[in-house]
C-alpha cells in the first residue's frame, strides 16, 4: 500500500515522465537523479526498475519481474550504497567489474548508486571512464541530494532528472491514504518542503508531532524572558533542536506570507496560531527572525551545545519583537 500511494505520486511528476520516454525509445547509460530527499529517489530507482523490467510495460508492481525488483532479488538490478555513506574508488572497482558481466536475466541491467554526490573524487574520476564508455545494454543512476558535489566532467555524461518538490495538497493526499491521520498528515505537509520522503518520516513520529505543539506554543507561552526558562528545560526541545528551529522557521515565515495575503496555503489547524501570532510582529522583526534562526540552525551544525543555541535564539526573537513593534 505505502509504495502504491509512493509511486502513484512520483508517475505523476515530469521526472517519470521524462525516464518512461526514454524507456520506450532506447534508455541512456547514464543519468543523474537530482532531488534533495534521499527516500524518494530511493523510491524513484525502484520505480525506475519495475518501468524497466515490467512485462505488462506499465510499471504494474505485480508481475514476476516488479515483484522481483521490489524484493531486490531481480538478478540485473544493483542498489549500492543503501545507507547513504561514503562511496569510495573500490566500490566502484566493484560496480565496473560487475557491469562487464552479461545479465541473467535480460539483456539490461541498471545500477542505482544512492548519494552518488558522496563519491569521492577519485572514485567518480573512476567511474567516469566507465560513463564515457559504457557496457552495451547497462544504465547507471547516480541519485545525489547535492548536484554541485559531483565533478563537471560527471555531469556532461549524464542526462540529469530533477524531481520537483511535491505540492503541499499532493503531500497530504499521499500522508493521508497512508497513515489516515489527517493531524499527521497536515503537519507533514507544512513542514516536509514538498519532500514527500521527509513528509513520511515526519507523520511516521511521534516525537515531531510534539515538538511541532511545543512550537507552536511558543507565541503563546513566551510572551517575556522569565518564560524562556521553561523551553531550555524542556527535553523534547533540546533534544529535538534542529526539528524545533526548522519548525519555527516555517512559522514565521508563513506569519510573513500571512501579512502579505500571499505565499504558501497554511492548514486550518495552523491558521488561528498563525493569524494570532503575526498580529504581534512587524514584517522588518519576522524577516529578522528567520535570519536569526538560520544563524542558530547554522551553529547546531558546527556543533554548538543546543540549549545555549536555543536560549541565544529566543532571547534574541523576544529582543526583535519588541524592538520592531
Amino acid at each position: 500500500m505505502i509504495k502504491t500511494d509512493f509511486f502513484g505520486a512520483l508517475k505523476k511528476t515530469r521526472a517519470f515522465s521524462i525516464l518512461k520516454s526514454d524507456i520506450s525509445n532506447g534508455m541512456g547509460h547514464a543519468y543523474i537523479i537530482n532531488c534533495p530527499d534521499e527516500e524518494t529517489v530511493k523510491e524513484f530507482f525502484l520505480l525506475a526498475a519495475c518501468a524497466a523490467f515490467c512485462e505488462r510495460k506499465d510499471e504494474c508492481l505485480f508481475c514476476p519481474s516488479c515483484v522481483k525488483v521490489l524484493n531486490n532479488s531481480h538478478a540485473d538490478v544493483f542498489t549500492v550504497n543503501e545507507e547513504g555513506k561514503t562511496v569510495k574508488v573500490d566500490e566502484v572497482k566493484r560496480i565496473i567489474e560487475s557491469a562487464y558481466i552479461k545479465g541473467l536475466e535480460s539483456e539490461r541491467k541498471l545500477y542505482f548508486i544512492n548519494r552518488a554526490d558522496l563519491m569521492t573524487r577519485e572514485a567518480q574520476n573512476k567511474l567516469l571512464k566507465t560513463l564515457e564508455e559504457p557496457p552495451l545494454g547497462v544504465s547507471f543512476f547516480l541519485g545525489v541530494s547535492n548536484l554541485a558535489a559531483t565533478l563537471e566532467t560527471i555531469r556532461s555524461r549524464c542526462r540529469i532528472i530533477n524531481i520537483e518538490p511535491f505540492s503541499k495538497e499532493e503531500v497530504f493526499d499521499v500522508v493521508y491514504k497512508i497513515t489516515n491521520d489527517k493531524e499527521a498528515s497536515n503537519i507533514a505537509s507544512l513542514c516536509s518542503n514538498g519532500l514527500l520522503g521527509h513528509a513520511m518520516e515526519i507523520a511516521g513520529s511521534e516525537i515531531y508531532s510534539k515538538v511541532y505543539k511545543k512550537a507552536g506554543q511558543f507565541f503563546t507561552d513566551c510572551k517575556k524572558t522569565s518564560d524562556i526558562a521553561a523551553y531550555l528545560s524542556d527535553k523534547t526541545i533540546v533534544q529535538n533542536a534542529k526539528d524545533f528551529l526548522s519548525i519555527l522557521s516555517l512559522m514565521f515565515y508563513d506569519m510573513i506570507c500571512y501579512k502579505e495575503g500571499k505565499g504558501r496555503d497554511i492548514s486550518d489547524g495552523s491558521l488561528s496560531v498563525i493569524k494570532t501570532a503575526s498580529e504581534e510582529y512587524g514584517l522588518k522583526a519576522l524577516c529578522e527572525i528567520i535570519f536569526k534562526i538560520a544563524e542558530a540552525e547554522m551553529k547546531l551544525s558546527l556543533n554548538l551545545g543546543a540549549q545555549s543555541v536555543i536560549e541565544s535564539l529566543l532571547f534574541g526573537i523576544l529582543e526583535v519583537k519588541y524592538k520592531w513593534r
